[in-house]
């Protein structure tokens, strides 16, 4: 796994069409999601991440800062990535939110999702679910 690991790369990229199509692919966003996250990178609010596999494209992130009084959180607004074999994609978005929010001095990791496998793999980790449920109107 060390070997596939150290193939795994994520840059700074632009809003794509492909971006979108990829990122529409998530059960649970919406046109309307994916305009706004569209927006708000253009913007410069949202930063979105291509994640490499290699030479190989297999996903893309879109995070952002949310400030309160105290300081700030690291936002994971949106993941969408596809299992690369021999390592695991869930452990490498962990390890670097991590280091990137403590060399920032981030408050808080959080990390919107629906799938109850990443909840479970982030409780693993000593993550809490305390934030929101949404009705969709």
């Amino acid at each position: 796994m060390a070997d596939a690991q150290g193939l795994i790369r994520f840059r700074r990229a632009e809003w794509t069409d492909e971006t979108a199509a990829d990122l529409g692919l998530m059960r649970d966003l919406t046109e309307r999601d994916l305009a706004i996250f569209q927006a708000r990178v253009a913007a410069g609010e949202f930063f979105l991440h291509a994640v490499t596999f290699g030479d190989h494209r297999v996903g893309w992130i879109i995070w952002s800062t949310d400030h309160q009084p105290d300081g700030f959180d690291l936002v994971v607004n949106a993941a969408a990535i596809l299992p690369v074999e021999g390592a695991d994609m869930t452990e490498e978005m962990y390890r670097r939110f991590m280091l990137m929010a403590r060399q920032l001095g981030a408050r808080a990791i959080r990390c919107w999702t629906t799938r109850d496998g990443l909840r479970r793999k982030l409780t693993s980790r000593g993550a809490i679910c305390r934030y929101e449920m949404e009705i969709v109107l």
